[in-house]
């Protein structure tokens, strides 16, 4: 007697949406070093990426401003910026909590591909494996955009929402 093991059914639907992306035959690169220079055209891709989700963009800004200018972010931080050519499909930094967790605080992916985001969310979290994280704290959410987010990559729905309110200082 031999049993199969059941994959989750978001396991599944990752899988699935994977390899559509890749049958596309779209070749990703990834960057992880950056330059001060290379900060303007990171920020205004995920303007582009956030398309008309105000709330998304101005809730990233600050928190990318800061990672992405920090001088010794290589020491706090882990940034992966996915290219096609010229153009940047997604940014994803994380916070270096321990030796082994990280805090994901920005996933943002374009939407021109199909499984785009689940590609570079697979290649996010084998990353993650491969450098030895057991834990990847994926926080609260913003908006019902990242709720839903959150939700197909856990097996349980976090219980709240969290909502980000802007103010001028």
């Amino acid at each position: 007697i031999h049993s199969r093991l059941e994959l989750h059914s978001n396991a599944v639907n990752l899988r699935k949406k994977t390899k559509r992306f890749e049958k596309c035959g779209i070749d990703l690169s990834v960057k992880s070093h950056f330059s001060r220079n290379d900060v303007p055209a990171i920020i205004d891709s995920i303007k582009c990426m956030a398309g008309d989700n105000d709330d998304k963009y101005l809730s990233y800004l600050p928190m990318i401003k800061e990672v992405l200018y920090n001088k010794e972010r290589e020491k706090y931080y882990r940034i992966f910026v996915f290219n096609h050519g010229d153009t940047i499909h997604g940014v994803y930094i994380c916070e270096i909590l321990s030796n082994d967790t990280v805090g994901l605080y920005c996933a943002i992916t374009s939407k021109e591909f199909p499984g785009i985001t689940e590609w570079i969310d697979y290649y996010f979290f084998k990353q993650m494996y491969i450098s030895k994280i057991a834990y990847v704290l994926l926080g609260g959410s913003e908006n019902k955009g990242v709720y839903e987010y959150v939700k197909k990559l856990l097996p349980l729905s976090p219980p709240y929402t969290m909502f980000t309110l802007s103010y001028l200082a």
